[in-house]
């Protein structure tokens, strides 16, 4: 509530502005990082609550994380159609093979117990 009466924004509002800070600035510095989002953000955040500020700091490692590699960037959504394709054929033929051993299967046990059947009986023929 003090905050509010000195007309002063809450940590809260704060760390939006770093957030969008961040996400809005693109401009880098040599060393790739982003420098002027970098340090506003970290300015804010820094004022922020420790909850706040570490929920703030997962959220935009995350981002970089997300955009460091750059053949993310490069991926289209044909590209993700195909790996969707893809993995909808490789379900249906690990199916197809899963179903076509289990025939392999019944007819190895079929064979085994017609087999242990035929012992049996002549099992029992030479002993009565």
């Amino acid at each position: 509530m003090a905050d509010l009466e000195n007309n002063e924004p809450t940590a809260e509002q704060k760390a939006k502005e770093g957030k969008e800070i961040a996400r809005n600035t693109e401009g880098t510095d040599s060393s790739g990082k982003d420098s002027v989002a970098e340090r506003e953000f970290d300015e804010i955040v820094k004022e922020a609550p420790e909850l706040v500020r570490k929920e703030f700091y997962a959220l935009h490692s995350s981002r970089v994380r997300q955009f460091a590699d750059p053949i993310v960037e490069k991926v289209t959504p044909g590209h993700i159609d195909k790996l969707i394709e893809y993995s909808l054929k490789s379900d249906e033929n690990h199916y197809k093979f899963i179903t076509s051993n289990r025939w392999f299967y019944l007819s190895y046990l079929i064979i085994f117990l017609a087999f242990l059947i035929v012992f049996f009986i002549a099992l029992q023929r030479a002993s009565g």
